[in-house]
């Protein structure tokens, strides 16, 4: 289709992360193509479009990957992908339409609707979605219980406390 693009991803030097969120922010380039990482901390106004070809795993990380649009109240349009093999997290977005007072679309319903009575049926087991920072987002923990999981992470890779640390990861 000959559409001229930007590229922003983790694996690029400070000095073209620069150059091509500048590129994008004078309008030099109309469409920028990025991992994850355009979804945190980057100013950039006017976006009216965000696709996301894979399913965000966490609901924080959906809020900032789809808040690129409507920036400062500008109206903006998401698009987000999911599979039945990312149907795990469908409740997550779920959650977010609603906080939004959005319309939770009948197919995302019908796949979060599917994949919990596959688990009552014992024909797939919940999936393991992180409660603590990994790098991409916090699930449903506070700062304040942020920083104490954390805490007893570390005291227990110095010894201070008994359980053992698969447990803890488990959890």
């Amino acid at each position: 289709m000959n559409y001229k693009v930007l590229v922003l991803h983790g694996g690029q030097d400070p000095t073209d992360w620069e150059y091509t969120i500048d590129d994008f922010k004078k309008g030099v380039w109309k469409i920028m193509i990025a991992t994850s990482v355009a979804a945190w901390g980057l100013d950039i106004k006017d976006i009216w479009l965000v696709v996301n070809y894979n399913c965000p795993n966490h609901m924080e990380d959906y809020v900032h990957w789809i808040g690129r649009t409507g920036w400062a109240g500008n109206p903006g349009t998401s698009y987000t992908f999911i599979s039945t093999e990312e149907a795990h997290y469908a409740e997550d977005l779920i959650c977010a339409l609603k906080n939004s007072n959005k319309e939770v679309p009948p197919d995302l319903q019908r796949l979060d609707r599917e994949y919990k009575e596959k688990i009552e049926k014992g024909e797939a087991k919940r999936k393991f979605k992180p409660s603590i920072s990994t790098g991409r987002g916090i699930d449903h923990f506070s700062g304040k219980e942020l920083w104490k999981e954390e805490e007893k992470k570390k005291d227990l890779a110095k010894g201070y406390i008994d359980e053992d640390i698969d447990d803890l990861e488990k959890e």
